[in-house]
């Protein structure tokens, strides 16, 4: 078991700890807020006796200043969930290594000569055909069998067209069904897999299975 690459986590990190974009707007105003009273008090100290300030243009300027403060306090919280979101995420993605899942996926590991995936079709089907490829996309299998129920298993025994055994690998199905009338149907699949690694390489960790990385959501059971 390995995960690929833990850049994701130091991002998560680095989010926590070092200054955000909006501590980082918080020193600059702070700067321009010492800025601004130093110029007010040399204002004061210099103005005519006989023509005081507005003190009411620098009371606005004090009310502007502090609802600037308070929207970079609320932009600093809000940055602070999104990171703290984004560590359980991480976490929660770690815990799958290991774990045997069912995942929505149409590709399936061919193993001691059998190939296993779970449909599920929308409807009433009443036949589906079963295509089967390899890595390459080239079409190795392809039977038509009777369907009666909507969620069901389709095994494939590893033998190509002509009764060859294929070697084990990753191969894709693709389901075809139709109802009673010749509608054609819905149809997904899923299959059940071991997690082997994380990738954190994008913003969204993605679970890693044989070197096809799969979302989280993709996730429909956890079997243990």
């Amino acid at each position: 078991m390995s995960v690929t690459s833990f850049s994701g986590l130091t991002d998560v990190a680095t989010a926590l700890n070092g200054e955000s974009s909006a501590n980082n707007s918080a020193n600059r105003v702070a700067d321009d807020f010492d800025d601004f009273l130093s110029l007010l008090l040399t204002q004061l100290e210099n103005q005519n006796p006989l023509e005081p300030l507005d003190t009411n243009q620098f009371t606005e300027q004090l009310v502007q200043f502090a609802e600037v403060e308070q929207q970079i306090a609320t932009n600093q919280n809000l940055e602070l969930q999104m990171n703290l979101s984004a560590a359980m995420v991480a976490t929660s993605a770690v815990n799958f290594i290991g774990k045997t899942v069912t995942i929505e996926t149409t590709r399936a590991a061919l193993t001691d000569g059998e190939a296993r995936w779970e449909y599920q079709i929308s409807g009433q089907p009443t036949e589906g055909q079963f295509t089967v490829s390899d890595e390459a996309g080239n079409v190795v299998f392809s039977e038509t069998l009777p369907i009666s129920n909507s969620r069901g298993t389709y095994t494939w025994d590893g033998r190509n067209a002509d009764g060859q055994i294929m070697p084990d690998g990753t191969y894709t199905v693709t389901v075809e069904a139709n109802d009673a009338v010749g509608d054609k149907l819905t149809a997904t699949t899923a299959a059940t897999v071991v997690i082997d690694g994380v990738d954190f390489l994008d913003a969204e960790p993605m679970l890693k299975v044989d070197g096809q990385l799969l979302r989280l959501s993709a996730v429909t059971s956890v079997d243990g």
